[in-house]
């Protein structure tokens, strides 16, 4: 039997785009530690605390808290709850079939960044698909929405930053990717547009600055589609109620201290943050995925093309807001990462904005001001290929983080043109020096 177009290209940029990613070397394990753990916890003891892994944690360790003598990772459950599924299958695997326990081996301390790719690389694979569907529904030809894929999975964030750990920026890539796709069949049929509030409630579960995108997407809600609204509303229960449960069982609040609005706000450095976020060499967007410069375009092409689109303007909205409170960390560059880690989130978002680049390149006809915009779109997109490539692939580029001075204590060094953290050498170790005060 003949398989359809329809079914063998979304399998086949699934299966290489996790190849690809899950054989890249980088690994950004760290913070996200405790998520495989938790995950495991929810699996085998029906709670998420790391009481059985007490003797793992040291009493410094700041990605783990206590409360009423229960310990858990200080990072939104979200992320954990995603993999239970995954992490499942992978423990059903690994026990009957090859031999040995994850479960046994975490709570003997084993290390897995490799079961952290691997996750990882799985949600980001999907992603990717679920952009090339956005691509297929927007129009585009089915070359073109590869390659719109292709942008998404190598040539940004996704590749160097949301496959490398179980950060929570690729889950909440996810939850906005089908969020897009489910805004774009409801142009066609509207009572599809309830639904965009499961993943967008489950996006908050991950990371609460994606509150953000909940909140201007339920104003868009709203104004296109009031008729449906309180399904809307109902749908986002589903998720909303067990996670207020969830934090009052556990926290005695409605959300955990890792939701408190204390952590952000106007700083000192706060200018310098918002020009840092999109121009800083070490964690620009626009110097590490220069291709992103076109979705500006693309928004002015709709504007010229369709006016003020409802969409249009929610997305914009929702990017320059979260923007602003990226940089209203004090900590806006995000500790030890590659390049922009705190603007991966609105990777779809941008890559979105692609689409009608695109279609004006093919639409445009000839001509020396088409071959110019053309050969610069291209150049961009390699250039942000080689500079999350060098992220994925060579640890180096982690290395620069820490060696010769930590970037944390010396964050002058953000913006230092001459020791760029994507051309950082291979595997080189430099020998630490004593940190100047």
């Amino acid at each position: 039997m003949k398989l359809p177009q329809d079914f063998v290209l979304p399998v086949g940029i699934f299966l290489f785009v996790f190849s690809v990613h899950f054989l890249s070397p980088v690994s950004q394990w760290g913070d996200s530690r405790w998520i495989i753990p938790t995950a495991m916890s929810i699996l085998k003891e029906r709670n998420a605390d790391l009481n059985e892994y007490k003797s793992l944690i040291e009493p410094d360790d700041a990605t783990v808290e206590t409360v009423d003598n229960h310990l858990y990772t200080v990072f939104p459950i979200g992320t954990a709850v995603l993999i239970v599924p995954l992490l499942f299958v992978a423990e059903t695997i690994s026990s009957r079939a090859l031999g040995f326990s994850i479960a046994e081996d975490l709570l003997y301390g084993t290390r897995m960044p490799g079961l952290e790719i691997f996750f990882s690389s799985i949600v980001v694979a999907i992603v990717a698909v679920f952009t090339y569907l956005v691509g297929r529904k927007s129009r585009l030809t089915g070359l073109a929405s590869l390659f719109l894929a292709f942008i998404f999975a190598f040539c940004t964030s996704a590749w160097s930053t949301g496959s490398r750990a179980l950060w929570q920026h690729g889950p909440s890539m996810l939850c906005f990717a089908i969020t897009l796709y489910l805004i774009i069949l409801a142009q066609e049929r509207p009572s599809l547009i309830q639904y965009i509030s499961l993943p967008l409630a489950f996006s908050y579960v991950i990371r609460p600055t994606n509150s953000i995108v909940f909140v201007i997407l339920s104003v868009f809600v709203l104004v296109r589609y009031r008729s449906v609204f309180w399904h809307y509303v109902a749908w986002s229960l589903v998720v909303a109620v067990p996670f207020v449960l969830y934090n009052l069982a556990v926290y005695h609040a409605l959300v955990s201290p890792y939701y408190m609005p204390g952590r952000i706000g106007v700083h000192p450095n706060f200018f310098l943050a918002l020009a840092g976020n999109v121009m800083s060499p070490a964690r620009g967007l626009f110097v590490f995925t220069p291709v992103f410069l076109f979705s500006i375009a693309g928004v002015l092409l709709n504007y010229r093309e369709n006016g003020l689109r409802a969409l249009d303007i929610a997305l914009c909205a929702i990017m320059v807001l979260h923007w602003i409170v990226i940089s209203s960390f004090p900590h806006w560059w995000g500790g030890y990462s590659y390049g922009p880690r705190m603007f991966s989130d609105m990777t779809p978002f941008f890559t979105f904005f692609l689409v009608p680049v695109i279609t004006k390149f093919r639409f445009s006809g000839q001509g020396i001001k088409r071959t110019v915009l053309v050969c610069l779109f291209i150049l961009s997109t390699g250039l942000s290929l080689g500079i999350h490539m060098r992220g994925a692939t060579s640890n180096g580029t982690m290395l620069w983080n820490r060696y010769p001075l930590s970037v944390d204590e010396h964050p002058e060094r953000l913006w230092s043109w001459r020791d760029l953290q994507f051309l950082r050498a291979g595997d080189v170790f430099f020998e630490e020096r004593p940190q100047e005060k």
